[in-house]
Formats: C-alpha cells, sequence, structure tokens
C-alpha cells in the first residue's frame, strides 16, 4: 500500500490527509498518529480512498492499529471552513 502525499490545512498549514468517514463525508485528519485519537484509518486497496473509522467500528486488522485525531480538534481555527448549519 503506498503512502499518500500530504496536504497542508489552509487555515494553520499543518500537515493533513483527506479520508472518508464511514458514512461517506470528507474529513481532514492530522498526518501524524497520536495515541490520543480515536481514528482509525484503513485504506481497502491500492489507490482506493482512504478511510477513516472510529476505533470501536474499525475493520480488524490483526495488530493493534494506529490510531490518529481529526484535524478540527487541533487546528488553529476549525471554524474557518466549517458549513454554516441551516436554521430550523
Amino acid at each position: 500500500m503506498s503512502e499518500p502525499r500530504p496536504t497542508f490545512c489552509k487555515a494553520c498549514g499543518a500537515h493533513i490527509r483527506w479520508c472518508v468517514t464511514e458514512s461517506g463525508k470528507r474529513i481532514p485528519v492530522d498526518w501524524l498518529p497520536d495515541a490520543r485519537g480515536n481514528l482509525v484509518l484503513h485504506q481497502p486497496d491500492e489507490g482506493g480512498q482512504m478511510r477513516a473509522y472510529h476505533e470501536a467500528n474499525a475493520p480488524d486488522r490483526g495488530a493493534t492499529p494506529l490510531r490518529y485525531v481529526a484535524h478540527f480538534a487541533t487546528c488553529d481555527d476549525p471554524g474557518r471552513f466549517r458549513k454554516a448549519k441551516a436554521a430550523a
């Protein structure tokens, strides 16, 4: 499995990777693993989209997987790119 190249957060400049959540939404994830994280990354096949699973829902991969943090939790300006919620 080839490692994707990092991209950079436009708000803070940190290295990030883009993944797809279990619900199919794109999510920025910090580039390096972090023991405090609750996301497990899984790339189903070569060239496939990297998926981010909550650690409780991660596919069984044998060994203890590395954990990652959603970049929203570590970004200096996480609200900059979040979409506004529609009024009810």
